[in-house]
């Protein structure tokens, strides 16, 4: 009879640790998943306005006379990119092709920004799937497209002969720079 008592409390108390487990764990997640994702949302905000500000003022004819402003939004990009990730270099590395190299082709840096972030914002739904919906895709659907190693690259930006700036001249550029 004890045995029998042993046993009717040890179930219903193991069962209490696993059910309270699991209520601790969905509420520490939604709390992470929530200034995480706010978080996010408000660097893609803050990219955008950046990229914005970097594409206006790459078409000003006195930007060359400003290489302090250049600098600073430099330093803002820099400081909004994971300096490890060879794609965030790569946006960089076209910054600086842009302003330091007479480079032309905004709508491939404007592109690599824009999959940078459809990029975040993919990753940010993923994470916020609940654990059940998670593991579903993960048994029985193919990896999702954004995991693919060529997901940021540029769609055949960079074979392109002309961009938008081909199609809707700066009129502060110089006719004579190619």
């Amino acid at each position: 009879m004890i045995e029998l008592f042993k046993a009717a409390t040890l179930w219903p108390a193991l069962a209490g640790v696993a059910v309270g487990f699991i209520a601790f764990r969905k509420d520490a997640h939604a709390i992470q998943i929530a200034s995480v994702s706010g978080e996010r949302a408000k660097w893609r905000s803050d990219m955008r306005a950046l990229a914005a500000e970097i594409a206006e003022f790459q078409l000003l004819p006195v930007q060359a006379s400003m290489p302090g402003r250049i600098w600073k939004l430099r330093a803002k990009l820099a400081t909004s990119l994971n300096p490890k990730d060879p794609l965030d270099v790569e946006i960089l590395e076209h910054f600086d092709r842009l302003f330091f190299q007479d480079a032309t082709d905004m709508d491939v840096f404007i592109e690599r920004i824009a999959l940078l972030l459809k990029h975040d914002w993919e990753r940010v739904k993923a994470d916020a799937l609940p654990l059940h919906v998670a593991l579903w895709h993960a048994i029985w659907r193919r990896p999702p497209e954004w995991k693919d190693e060529d997901y940021r690259q540029p769609a055949d930006a960079l074979l392109r002969t002309e961009g938008p700036q081909d199609r809707w001249p700066n009129p502060h550029r110089d006719p004579k720079r190619p």
